[in-house]
């Protein structure tokens, strides 16, 4: 019965799937903050290559809902320093009827607050839901690990752990090897290695509490709207009190001529001009690299090095200055 549909289902003509793309790239585009659809719109997106006429249903009914929920509040409230990144794993094992492949989605958090969510369609078939999952595990801990060494950048030193609902993918994190489980990819054993060097921390979630759950199926609502609660997420109506609106155009400042004073302070300035100053405050730094070997024809921006270095030296000592802007890029040279 699905084979006889979809030989019925034709393909969109150039303008319709243009059309398409165009809409799918969008919503795609707001998935990142919009945790409620962003399963949706990875399975809208999925038929950009060449959408079919059933593809619209998929785009329609994710309108209808933007439209009955506009907006999505993600609150961040204030928190000691976390020391902790947080990530939720979990998978849907062969969801796709087509491909058969699983869904994997992730929640990563600091502390209290969401930083990081995505649903990603595996690009292996798995052969049964402990592999699904244990594909979604690897992908949740390398998003876990690089959230830690960005932190390290920062000067913040952070441990990891990963929460997942499967006890299956979770033994196999917790011994060494493939056991009796033979159909695995060795790669997926990865997590024992980060477990071992404690790296990261493998943990049980029940799946009624486990976030990651609507970025892998659509579920009910009132199972969606428990789990934004937990992410500290609340729909609400309307529009933004810092959204910019078409009256704001009348802050715009204009700018006219020399010599419309009078005309400016009537209201009916007609000649708009924009004037720039043609002298920038600068600070003067060290232009030379960190031990760096460097050309010596290369250039520092717009300027010649012995131009700069002769700001340097005659600026050595001084916080700030007038830097003549004109002269510069009178002498500029190509790069």
């Amino acid at each position: 019965m699905q084979e006889d549909d979809e030989e019925h289902d034709e393909e969109l003509d150039a303008g319709e799937a243009r059309r398409y793309r165009g809409i799918a790239a969008r919503l795609n585009y707001l998935a990142p903050d919009r945790i409620d659809i962003q399963f949706a719109v990875k399975e809208a997106a999925r038929s950009m290559s060449s959408p079919r006429k059933s593809h619209w249903k998929m785009l329609n009914k994710i309108g209808r809902y933007l439209i009955g929920r506009p907006r999505l509040v993600a609150k961040f409230p204030w928190q000691k320093s976390p020391g902790l990144v947080t990530t939720f794993t979990d998978s849907d094992w062969a969801g796709c009827s087509k491909t058969a492949r699983s869904t994997s989605g992730g929640v990563v958090t600091v502390g209290s607050h969401v930083i990081k969510t995505y649903s990603r369609q595996q690009r292996t078939v798995a052969l049964s839901s402990a592999e699904a999952e244990l594909y979604a595990m690897v992908a949740a801990s390398a998003e876990t690990l690089a959230i830690i060494a960005y932190s390290r950048d920062l000067g913040m030193e952070m441990a990891g752990e990963v929460l997942t609902d499967s006890n299956a993918a979770l033994g196999i994190s917790q011994r060494a090897g493939i056991g009796k489980v033979r159909h695995l990819r060795t790669q997926g054993l990865w997590v024992q290695e980060a477990r071992v060097t404690g790296r990261l921390k493998y943990t049980k979630v029940l799946g009624t509490k486990n976030p990651a759950d609507i970025l892998t199926k659509h579920v009910p609502a009132d199972l969606r709207d428990r789990h934004l609660e937990t992410l500290q997420a609340q729909a609400q109506e309307g529009r933004a009190a810092a959204a910019p609106g078409l009256d704001s155009v009348e802050s715009v400042i204009l700018w006219c001529e020399e010599g419309e004073e009078d005309a400016e302070s009537q209201g009916e300035c007609r000649a708009k001009k924009v004037r720039f100053a043609s002298k920038v405050q600068y600070r003067a730094v060290p232009f030379k690299n960190k031990g760096r070997r460097c050309s010596e024809k290369k250039t520092v921006g717009y300027a010649r090095k012995e131009l700069f270095e002769e700001y340097h030296n005659e600026l050595k000592g001084k916080k700030w200055a007038d830097f003549d802007v004109e002269q510069v890029i009178t002498q500029k040279t190509e790069v």
